[in-house]
């Protein structure tokens, strides 16, 4: 599931993702939809269900304000977030392939998808895109960058993520499948 999203979503009280999707309060003990009217929990007692059922088998009860049990889910909203759990599996889809899994035309779902999250599909396979590399530098694995690009436009990427003062050094060589792969020390 998509964390940021979801909270974003609780946060406005966007009733397009009822049915989507529970958030339980470990505080309480209590699940609610996203648009339900209680005071907004603290990010770190939150925790995401797909369904009511998976809530209640964790151990939470459902809100008596907000009635989560019985809401169906927007198919429209079901279809983006499907959408983004593909985007987040693969490398690169193109959109056409993405919008042929979801049974949706291409314009449709970039449409779609900006209207409800935001960003179009592009944008946000990049963001996921980034994540992954800035967690696989960080925690000084390497990383073999895919895409075809210079050598010194991924040493900018490198430094744009870390503050260079802090680098010992960045290696990057050219693998023997044409691609490049960055190991990072910090000092």
């Amino acid at each position: 599931m998509e964390t940021k999203i979801f909270w974003q979503t609780i946060q406005n009280n966007d009733a397009r993702f009822d049915g989507a999707f529970v958030y339980g309060v470990n505080s309480t003990k209590i699940y609610c939809k996203p648009s339900c009217a209680t005071r907004l929990p603290k990010p770190e007692n939150v925790r995401f269900f797909a369904s009511t059922e998976t809530a209640e088998a964790r151990g939470f009860r459902a809100c008596l304000r907000c009635e989560p049990k019985n809401e169906k889910a927007n198919p429209q909203t079901e279809i983006v977030l499907r959408a983004c759990e593909l985007l987040e599996s693969e490398e690169q889809v193109s959109l056409e392939t993405l919008s042929a899994e979801v049974h949706l035309s291409p314009t449709h779902l970039q449409k779609l998808f900006k209207e409800i999250i935001g960003v179009s599909p592009k944008k946000f396979a990049e963001s996921k895109r980034l994540e992954k590399f800035k967690s696989e530098l960080k925690h000084g694995n390497d990383v073999v960058k895919r895409e075809v690009m210079k050598k010194e436009v991924l040493e900018n990427q490198i430094a744009e993520i870390f503050d260079i003062s802090q680098v010992k050094y960045i290696n990057i060589r050219n693998s023997e499948a044409g691609c490049f792969v960055a190991r990072i020390e910090r000092l």
